[in-house]
């Protein structure tokens, strides 16, 4: 069984088409210690490093039901570092991954959470965390449309935008998405307040209902 560290790559900057918004993602599979800091801190000189750590139970447990996260690494990641002992393993068990087997029990934790935010509004909580939630279940259930139609996509944006056209959706009613998901930026400490332009929750709500109704037709 790996004991070592695997250090990868993915995400925008693995692609090649990060911003200013852009954090460096990395996957640290294994126990992690001074060695895996060592080859981090030397990879990179600057930019935000957004670590993802599993131990390797973790991501074979993963892989028995076709991670979306991991058939992301598989076809955008690249190797940074692995220590002798695990080397190549990381590849292994990507190139391994089956189908995706638990869509429809994402679709049903989308619908949940829609609902809990509109009922929020109904309440007046806060619009800004609001807003956040929305962008995160807008581009989470795209990434799954995108994937259920056989054409994968990651990206911040794209897969929205992508899943909208190819299902039939309103497409231009998706352009602005860039503006909402500041909002999860934001959230997370990566976007000034001062990049946020104002939006229409409750457009951007009807919307994402729309786009899982959808995916739950696909996901059935």
């Amino acid at each position: 069984m790996s004991i070592g560290n695997a250090i990868w790559m993915y995400g925008s900057s693995a692609r090649g088409n990060e911003d200013h918004l852009s954090d460096i993602d990395v996957l640290l599979v294994g126990p992690g210690g001074r060695s895996s800091a060592a080859a981090l801190s030397g990879a990179f000189e600057g930019g935000s490093v957004a670590v993802s750590q599993y131990s390797w139970p973790e991501i074979r447990h993963m892989a028995s039901y076709g991670s979306l996260f991991l058939h992301h690494v598989r076809l955008e990641g690249r190797v940074l570092n692995e220590e002798p002992c695990c080397e190549g393993e990381l590849r292994h068990i990507l190139d391994g991954l089956g189908e995706y087997t638990r869509a429809r029990k994402d679709v049903a934790a989308f619908t949940t959470v829609l609902a809990d935010v509109r009922e929020s509004l109904a309440h007046g909580d806060v619009v800004t965390y609001e807003l956040g939630v929305l962008a995160t279940v807008l581009r989470h259930a795209a990434i799954l449309g995108c994937w259920l139609i056989g054409d994968p996509r990651f990206g911040r944006v794209a897969p929205v935008e992508h899943y909208a056209r190819a299902r039939g959706l309103d497409r231009c009613a998706f352009d602005g998405f860039l503006e909402l998901y500041k909002y999860r930026l934001y959230l997370d400490r990566r976007a000034d307040q001062r990049d946020l332009a104002p939006v229409c929750i409750q457009g951007w709500l009807g919307r994402a209902e729309c786009l899982v109704a959808s995916l739950g037709e696909l996901a059935g």
